[in-house]
């Protein structure tokens, strides 16, 4: 008796063992059916088998109902039944739903029973569940396209706002670069709007012009420089408009006490070759030959035409 019991024990203890940890081939066995049910294929697998169990339940709940009903219903539950298959399955399972359900209700709820028989009402009254169902697969039909459609707008339009943002990032990363590279140019470099107003500039500003380079950023440029070359320096700013690459000219900062200076200035054009922004290069004479800056033409060439 008690060898008996430890069997039993014994058995119990494996069956529990067996449903707590399963062996490893029935849990590939189970990961794959899930895999394959998850799939596009098996979900279109499932459509149909919704599809097909859906029309008898449909057609035992009319034949129950049959004795609580009034006469002249023979589709009260097929039209839920067409209306939740064209919503869950899609179209074509509707459609061969509609097809069996316009069949069974005329051979078996319409009189006579049991024959195809039927009379102008029952024809008319089939008639109309063709043409409601119909309707109704359309309908339906329509929503999922507009779903699909909402849906490849929204993963168009996310895959925009990741291009945007990667775009953003990297013009970021270039800009922080560049700002990096002219903090590090011996010379003076500066960004500014077709109005002359700085937009950018390296610490190198700072030093030729004695002012901080917080105080540069967001003023005209000409108002850092002498009195006396700011008209030379406006000339500058018609020319490149009209038409002059780059123009070179010798001018005075504003900060008494430092020494002239070179300012090379060019139009810089967008990819349609309208004026974008203009560039200037600043560096300190002593940094050119004596010739060379001996040989810079007059001011005189840069005053207005006609003038």
């Amino acid at each position: 008796m008690q060898a008996a019991f430890r069997i039993d024990r014994s058995i119990s203890a494996d069956r529990r063992r067996i449903i707590a940890d399963p062996p490893a081939k029935v849990q590939q066995v189970a990961a794959s059916t899930v895999e394959q049910i998850l799939s596009p294929h098996g979900r279109r697998q499932l459509r149909w088998v919704f599809a097909v169990a859906a029309f008898p339940v449909a057609t035992l709940l009319r034949i129950f109902l049959n004795p609580v009903l009034p006469p002249g219903l023979p589709f009260i539950t097929y039209y839920p039944m067409v209306m939740l298959i064209a919503y869950v399955a899609g179209r074509w399972p509707a459609i061969i739903a509609t097809g069996l359900a316009a069949f069974a209700a005329t051979y078996l709820f319409v009189e006579p029973i049991g024959s195809f028989e039927m009379d102008l009402p029952n024809g008319l009254a089939i008639g109309l569940f063709l043409v409601i169902s119909a309707t109704t697969i359309v309908i339906f039909r329509q929503i999922e396209t507009l779903q699909r459609r909402i849906g490849i707008a929204l993963a168009q339009s996310e895959t925009v706002a990741a291009e945007s943002a990667k775009s953003a990032d990297e013009a970021t990363a270039s800009r922080q670069r560049l700002d990096a590279i002219f903090r590090q140019l011996p010379v003076g470099i500066i960004e500014m709007d077709l109005n002359g107003i700085v937009l950018l500039g390296n610490e190198r500003v700072r030093a030729m012009l004695g002012q901080p380079i917080e105080e540069i950023i967001g003023s005209p440029l000409s108002a850092h420089f002498h009195i006396g070359d700011r008209a030379g320096l406006t000339h500058a700013f018609e020319h490149l408009v009209m038409g002059e690459r780059s123009i070179t000219l010798p001018i005075r900062p504003a900060s008494v006490g430092l020494p002239q200076l070179l300012l090379h200035v060019t139009l810089a054009r967008d990819g349609k070759g309208s004026p974008q922004s203009v560039l200037a290069v600043i560096e300190q004479t002593a940094d050119r030959s004596p010739d060379s800056v001996l040989g810079m033409p007059p001011k005189s060439w840069l005053r207005r035409p006609g003038g």
